[in-house]
């Protein structure tokens, strides 16, 4: 079996969603860093702008930017500003904190950290869990990917219904819509009450702006349909880390009153996303909770057979139920 994909930290991490998208490159939208300048703000400077010497585009961006952490679960991420101190161990401080807020050990930081430096730091980690375990499909998926090539990478999914099971892994998933085999979006119901995740196999287009725009419009367009009788999907497995040391900030001094003369030896951001095939439930009867299901939906026979295959490039996107911008977008371009 090919091991799982993993996409390496030379994918794009762009910082709104109006940034360019790179032709052939994966790309994510996080923008947890804002919380590291939110605490900057209000606990350590005390002032609504932040001056550094030679301010790089940036500074400057954070410094006329805003975000609402409505649009974020806090579950699914930390940040804050490390001041070291003699004996304090930085790294092993991160690594610990990321471990009890995530259950996981996330990548290790390359930089090593002296005990008196001040870091800028942030995390967010994601592990999707189903309410049923899905199918791991033995021969995987051949991938075509945006850069011209086709890899056969692991993959989990339903191709056929025989026992009650099959039809718990079908009721998980709604079709929000779809034009063709090529071109369709879905949600994936989660045990998490507070988040949908959506995922689009969609033309790319110049940003995310645009395709998350272009998901808005087809979603409230058309009426919620279930996963029927004689569908199939094949989904890629996910594993995806980014670590971004953000420019124009490490050994720039502070120039603001309280601060003045600090500077940081880091502005880190830490990405990390899975998606397997784990549930909270499986054929075996493991775990406690239980999907309603419709009988009416189970005995529909799907008048047109209708595949949701992922063998293209396609977007995952996270939001907190209730917000139109979602807090997490990673575009697969290539795996």
């Amino acid at each position: 079996m090919v091991s799982s994909p993993v996409f390496a930290s030379s994918s794009q991490h762009v910082t709104t969603l109006n940034e360019s998208l790179e032709k052939d490159s994966n790309a994510v939208y996080c923008p947890i860093f804002y919380f590291i300048w939110d605490i900057l703000k209000k606990k350590i400077v005390k002032e609504n702008k932040i001056e550094f010497q030679e301010p790089s585009d940036f500074i400057k961006f954070l410094n006329n930017s805003s975000y609402s952490a409505d649009n974020f679960l806090k579950e699914y991420f930390w940040a804050d500003i490390i001041l070291g101190y003699e004996g304090f161990d930085i790294n092993n401080y991160i690594k610990e904190k990321n471990k009890e807020k995530f259950q996981e050990d996330l990548k290790e930081l390359e930089q090593k950290f002296k005990e008196y430096d001040a870091v800028g730091y942030s995390a967010f980690f994601k592990n999707i869990f189903f309410y049923f375990k899905i199918y791991e499909i033995e021969k995987g998926i051949d991938f075509f990917s945006g850069a011209g090539y086709v890899k056969n990478v692991p993959a989990f999914g339903l191709i056929e219904y025989k026992t009650d099971y099959d039809w718990d892994i079908s009721n998980q998933i709604n079709i929000l819509d779809f034009i063709n085999d090529d071109d369709f979006i879905i949600k994936i119901n989660l045990p998490d009450k507070d988040v949908d995740l959506i995922l689009a196999k969609i033309p790319k287009k110049d940003n995310f702006d645009l395709m998350w725009k272009d998901c808005l419009g087809r979603i409230n367009n058309n009426k919620l349909d279930s996963f029927h009788k004689g569908y199939s999907i094949i989904i890629p497995k996910v594993e995806f880390y980014r670590d971004e040391d953000f420019p124009g900030i490490k050994g720039k001094g502070l120039l603001n009153k309280e601060k003045q003369g600090w500077f940081f030896s880091a502005f880190i951001t830490q990405i990390g996303f899975q998606m397997n095939n784990l549930g909270i439930k499986d054929m075996a009867g493991q775990g406690n909770f239980v999907l309603t299901r419709n009988i009416y939906l189970q005995e529909k026979e799907a008048k047109d057979i209708k595949r949701f295959i992922f063998d293209k490039p396609f977007l995952i996107a996270l939001r907190k139920k209730g917000q139109a911008e979602p807090f997490f977008l990673l575009w697969i371009n290539n795996i």
